[in-house]
């Protein structure tokens, strides 16, 4: 059984409230996030983090169905379902040139043929943009044999539902352990979103100034906002620190009761699903 790295959970935590919250999975080829979520009185019950074990025997598919099925806090009712999947492989697609015919070849286009897996789009709400993705069937078969009732979204989706556009120039960044999401803003446009893996810290400062070349960015004046799993004395931050003069974290909405559950944590390490489970 996989151990969770992340084990956050409300004290004496009843079935009743369970059924009163919302599940908000996030799903990708390295890790498996949910919290329970109520929505109502925009309160956080649960966070749950694991991170898949790519050394072992199993299959993701595998591991991500032994998970589901010993965890205890996935076996109870609850008010509804919401899965989100942040798998890399995806094209937003301006709503004029969208035509579901060609969700397939446009990808296999871009990603290849490597991958057999289900290629899916979805409208981006408040954009006209489509997200146009592929993830693998076989983790999406097993995700609808236990949550059949279901919501599914793409993670870049979401984000941007929450984001509204601004003339200001911003970027804004997710980080997980082996990769981060960038999303840029320039000149009153979504200019790129992207997700790129990393080893060292030099790896992410080389990619944010080769945008700040390509975009004709000032480094010195362009904001970057951060969340996810950076720690501000990491390396990481303070190699962002000596080419970026604004950074700053991002934080948990005001109106989200968080319980006391996340006071050990900076803020910004759980805010983007936390933000999720607010519009979806």
């Amino acid at each position: 059984m996989i151990r969770p790295a992340f084990d956050i959970v409300y004290p004496n935590l009843t079935d009743e409230a369970r059924m009163q919250c919302q599940l908000v999975i996030e799903i990708s080829d390295r890790l498996f996030s949910y919290i329970l979520f109520n929505r109502e009185e925009k309160s956080l019950f649960c966070l749950r983090q694991y991170h898949f074990d790519w050394i072992a025997k199993n299959t993701t598919a595998e591991q991500l169905e032994q998970l589901i099925n010993l965890d205890p806090y996935l076996q109870h009712p609850v008010k509804d379902v919401v899965v989100i999947y942040n798998y890399p492989e995806s094209n937003l697609i301006p709503e004029q040139h969208f035509h579901i015919s060609m969700n397939k070849s446009l990808t296999e286009l871009v990603y290849g043929h490597a991958k057999k897996g289900l290629v899916v789009s979805e409208k981006v709400k408040g954009w006209d943009l489509y997200n146009v993705y592929r993830i693998p069937r076989e983790v999406h078969t097993r995700m609808q044999q236990r949550f059949s009732a279901g919501k599914y979204w793409h993670f870049y989706t979401l984000l941007l539902s929450g984001d509204k556009m601004t003339e200001k120039d911003r970027c804004m960044l997710v980080f997980y352990s082996d990769r981060f999401i960038c999303r840029l803003f320039s000149k009153g446009r979504l200019q790129m979103m992207q997700t790129w893996l990393y080893e060292t810290p030099e790896d992410v400062s080389y990619y944010l100034l080769s945008l700040c070349t390509q975009f004709g960015l000032n480094q010195e004046t362009f904001p970057l906002k951060l969340s996810g799993l950076i720690d501000e004395k990491s390396t990481l931050y303070t190699e962002l620190m000596k080419y970026f003069q604004h950074v700053e974290a991002d934080q948990v909405p005001d109106d989200i009761h968080t319980n006391q559950l996340l006071d050990e944590y900076p803020a910004h390490y759980f805010s983007p699903l936390l933000k999720m489970a607010e519009c979806v």
